[in-house]
């Protein structure tokens, strides 16, 4: 009997155990929710897997990305910009064609133009035991400006060479004198060359009726009261036949032309 009771008494104990964990239900419910159970785990035996999209996340933020040149789109060549770019630049080369045609009509520039009036050189023997130096030509030009309302600057730097038969050469200089010459003014200048060669010019002073090419490259500006032009490149060509190229030495023919480019602007 006492067995029976004493496991009768664990029983009761049991059930007054369980009815403890039982949880009242939840407020709003009515009495049919009664058999429904709430059963509750600690936090430390809860476990969690974060989904595959935070790992994406932190590996973002832990190497951002260079952001990326924005490129022009297509909007950069639409017609329209196309079209706009194109009447802007035609209407500045209007503007800058109008201009030029109105200064031309105005100041009608004119090349200048050259003409070689005598040729004469200079030589000096060596010494025993030193070859002798190169000769020197001396040349007279005279420029006229043939401009009416015009002045002409050149710079004293030039490019000139003198050939003769197969481009050979046969003296060159790099020396011009700084000329300025008012409107309608001719000038005489003097320019020496230095010779390449003394076989060469033995050669050519004891040929008759020779052939020589003189080209020169010069800067000039052209300059009035309210206009001037930059440095423009003028090359003169001459053309001369010597009776040679020794004592006496006379020009029996030449030709000169002039190319320039001109371009004007205000001051």
């Amino acid at each position: 009997m006492e067995r029976q009771e004493d496991h009768q008494g664990r029983d009761d104990a049991d059930d007054r155990a369980i009815s403890t964990l039982v949880l009242p239900p939840p407020p709003g419910q009515g009495q049919r929710q009664q058999d429904t159970y709430i059963v509750q785990f600690p936090k430390d035996q809860v476990y969690h897997v974060p989904p595959r999209e935070n790992a994406l996340i932190a590996e973002k933020y832990r190497n951002p990305t260079k952001p990326k040149k924005r490129e022009c789109n297509c909007g950069c060549f639409s017609p329209r910009v196309l079209i706009t770019t194109a009447i802007i630049i035609i209407s500045i080369l209007a503007i800058v064609g109008i201009t030029l045609a109105t200064l031309f009509l105005i100041y009608k520039p004119t090349k200048p133009k050259f003409e070689v009036t005598h040729i004469s050189v200079k030589t000096v023997r060596g010494g025993k035991n030193s070859p002798p130096p190169p000769p020197q030509y001396e040349i007279t030009l005279t420029a006229h400006n043939r401009n009416k309302k015009l002045g002409l600057q050149y710079a004293n730097n030039a490019d000139i060479s003198m050939t003769t038969f197969e481009n050979t050469k046969v003296a060159r200089g790099t020396w011009f004198p700084a000329l300025k010459q008012e409107k309608g003014n001719s000038t005489e200048v003097n320019i020496n060359l230095t010779g390449t060669s003394e076989r060469l010019h033995r050669a050519l002073e004891k040929s008759k009726n020779v052939t020589l090419d003189l080209d020169m490259k010069l800067w000039v500006k052209m300059t009035t009261v309210r206009m001037k032009t930059g440095p423009l490149e003028s090359k003169i060509a001459c053309k001369i036949m010597v009776s040679n190229l020794g004592n006496g030495t006379k020009i029996l023919s030449q030709d000169c032309g002039t190319q320039i480019k001109i371009e004007i602007y205000g001051s």
